[in-house]
């Protein structure tokens, strides 16, 4: 879940930091470092990068964000949420607004397809999958609709985005990439997923990887050299207390000459130990 003040999106629960470069209409770009949450969307990210934007020329009641590709750019869908679909680090982004992600989607393109290679349903399709996540299994609220009964109701999600990554949807048979189970991973194209019995090979036209940056390395901080404050001087003990000493003594010697009690000597001792126990509580703690 997000929390959205004056632009900024506040997640609550795991932090990600997705370093991206925002390209403005006037061509100019600029590279950003943004924090979302697992819970953030496209949508909710491209308000962000719109509305703070302080060179924004202008401003669209609903925003996406395009991924910058060999194609030209692939909008991404809206409520799509950014953990699934990108962007993802060292893309390229525009602002666009929301109705470029449905144009795109009226056209009827596929960003990438699905093909099934083995199994029981070997020989089906392909399957168009478009930006956003489609769902595989054997319910029928799946997009890639299976008969194989190793596979799960719904065994995983394939999100197209700026890249295309399969997930694991907690299936009991698992997925398996390159012969290793996998929690989820990055597809790219001919790469091919075991389902239960289902092998499925994925291919992507127009997202090949040709325009992923290469990272950025930066020079090695030098740092800086500063002089350190002057140690604190240390406390010196206070002088003992000549007067708590003699006061109650005195007080002790007349209260004896006027009463004649034994009781003022207990005046008389106390005085001196209370004022000496003082001073070698100052003394300890100025050590």
């Amino acid at each position: 879940m997000t929390e959205r003040s004056e632009g900024i999106i506040r997640p609550r629960f795991g932090m990600t930091e997705l370093k991206v470069t925002l390209v403005r209409e006037s061509g100019d770009a600029v590279d950003l470092a943004v924090t979302v949450g697992a819970g953030t969307t496209v949508g909710e990210l491209a308000h962000a990068l719109a509305t703070r934007d302080p060179e924004r020329s202008r401003t669209w009641s609903a925003v996406t964000l395009a991924v910058s590709g060999p194609d030209g750019g692939t909008a991404l869908p809206v409520s799509a949420l950014v953990g699934d679909v990108g962007p993802r680090p060292g893309a390229r982004v525009r602002v666009m607004p929301a109705s470029a992600f449905h144009r795109d989607g009226a056209r009827g393109e596929p960003a990438a397809t699905l093909e099934i290679v083995s199994g029981p349903d070997a020989g089906r399709g392909p399957f168009p999958l478009v930006a956003g996540s489609t769902l595989v299994g054997r319910d029928r609220d799946c997009a890639v609709r299976l008969t194989d009964p190793l596979v799960s109701k719904h065994h995983a999600r394939i999100s197209v985005g700026d890249v295309v990554e399969i997930v694991d949807l907690g299936a009991a048979n698992g997925v398996y990439v390159s012969g290793r189970p996998v929690d989820r991973a990055v597809l790219r194209s001919g790469d091919e997923a075991l389902l239960g019995d289902t092998a499925v090979r994925i291919t992507i036209p127009a997202l090949d990887g040709s325009y992923a940056r290469p990272p950025l390395v930066v020079p090695r901080y030098a740092g800086v050299s500063l002089d350190a404050p002057a140690p604190p001087v240390p406390l010196r003990p206070r002088r003992p207390p000549v007067l708590a000493l003699v006061i109650p003594v005195t007080a002790g010697i007349v209260l004896y000459a006027l009463s004649g009690s034994p009781y003022a000597w207990l005046l008389v001792a106390l005085g001196p130990m209370a004022a000496a126990a003082a001073y070698a509580v100052d003394a300890l703690v100025a050590w």
